[in-house]
């Protein structure tokens, strides 16, 4: 039985070997057959023990762990780098620093630009003069060109006493002139009073600029009031400088006082003879008459000598005591510049205006302009002028 017992037990342990072998076989089969790890990743349960089988799907998946790992530590190591990057982005104002400069330079260089620009435009100035009852005002005005300075001064203010032109530069950085009226002043004043209308006496170079615009038809000015009392000194000579300007500049405010003694030579005739007009009186001693007080009766009377004289007349006469000349004649008499008659008429009152104020002998010529007439309205006119001369002495 032990015999029987033995073999029966060889038997089964050679079926077990034998069932083991197919069994390997079977597990060999298995792992050849296999289509995909995917399937393996996500059914890892079923099937038994098949480690051995599945080294080359383990493989795969060690190796995409291991990429994975490696993508991890690029991102810390970029996050590293970024966080690295601020601290030097909080450390960098030395580059900061030197990057400043250049930029200032160049603004500064834009500014010297600039201020090459402003100096180098030019621009005109002048005061002039009217009366005001008892006081004179002066106004002061600029502008970029000054013929339309004058041109708009003779227009509008046609009895004005127009006063000497200057011409200054904005001085940067300012964006305006001002009118120092508390300078010290080299001659005396005493008995005068000279007073701005504003303060502080300031013109904008914007607005000055914009003169000759459709709605800036007016320059830019300040007004003062100047007034001289009996007793003043005969004659005001008040310096104004300009603050703001690139080279320095002084207005001059000249002023006589209006009843100052009477002179020790009385060139016209006697009152009694109101309506006649003698040839011993101004018309011989001319030179006599004093030209700024003659240039203010030639202002004041202005619009009454538009009224008693013709142009064409009065072109002719002025041309013959060479008090105008042939191209200033062609230029009054010509209808077609654009200007009416009496505005033409205003250009030649202006023309003879200017040459009493250089001499005051043309103002005894222009009153034997007005003696050939020969009318009694002309003498009314001389006799007025000379009246209105006699007053302001």
């Amino acid at each position: 039985q032990q015999g029987e017992e033995g073999q029966e037990g060889q038997q089964q342990q050679g079926e077990n070997e034998e069932g083991q072998e197919e069994q390997g076989e079977g597990a060999e089969v298995q792992g050849g057959d296999q289509p995909q790890v995917e399937e393996i990743q996500i059914q890892p349960e079923e099937g038994e023990d098949q480690s051995g089988e599945l080294q080359e799907g383990g493989s795969q998946q060690g190796g995409q762990e291991q990429r994975e790992s490696l993508e991890q530590k690029e991102e810390r190591g970029g996050t590293q780098k970024q966080e690295g990057g601020h601290e030097e982005g909080e450390e960098d104002p030395v580059h900061t620093e030197e990057a400043t400069p250049a930029a200032v330079a160049c603004t500064e260089s834009s500014s010297n630009i600039n201020t090459d620009v402003q100096k180098n435009i030019k621009y005109a100035g002048l005061v002039y003069y009217e009366e005001k009852g008892v006081e004179d005002q002066v106004t002061f005005t600029a502008a970029k060109k000054l013929d339309a300075l004058i041109q708009f001064i003779e227009r509008k203010h046609s009895q004005a006493e127009i006063g000497p032109d200057i011409s200054f530069c904005f001085k940067f950085p300012y964006d305006h002139i001002e009118l120092n009226f508390t300078a010290p002043q080299d001659e005396p004043i005493t008995g005068w009073m000279v007073k701005p209308h504003t303060k502080p006496s300031r013109l904008y170079q914007e607005a000055v600029d914009k003169f000759g615009d459709k709605e800036h038809c007016r320059p830019s000015s300040c007004l003062i009031s100047v007034y001289g009392s009996p007793d003043a000194v005969p004659f005001l000579n008040y310096s104004v400088p300009l603050v703001g300007v690139v080279e320095p500049v002084t207005l001059n405010i000249h002023r006589a006082r209006r009843n100052p003694p009477p002179p020790s030579t009385n060139p016209t005739t006697s009152s009694s003879s109101p309506n006649i007009v003698h040839e011993s009186t101004p018309v011989s001693g001319a030179s006599t008459f004093r030209s700024d007080i003659a240039h203010r009766v030639m202002t004041k009377c202005t619009g009454m000598i538009k009224e008693r004289f013709d142009l064409n007349t009065l072109v002719d006469k002025l041309l013959e005591k060479r008090m105008i000349n042939e191209r200033e004649k062609k230029k009054v008499l010509d209808d077609r510049c654009g200007l009416t008659t009496d505005q033409r008429m205003d250009e030649l009152l202006s023309l003879v205006k200017a040459s009493i104020r250089e001499d005051g002998e043309d103002f005894g010529l222009f009153l034997e302009i007005i003696k050939q007439e020969n009318t009694r309205r002309a003498d009314r006119l001389a006799q007025t002028l000379l009246d209105s001369y006699k007053r302001l002495l």
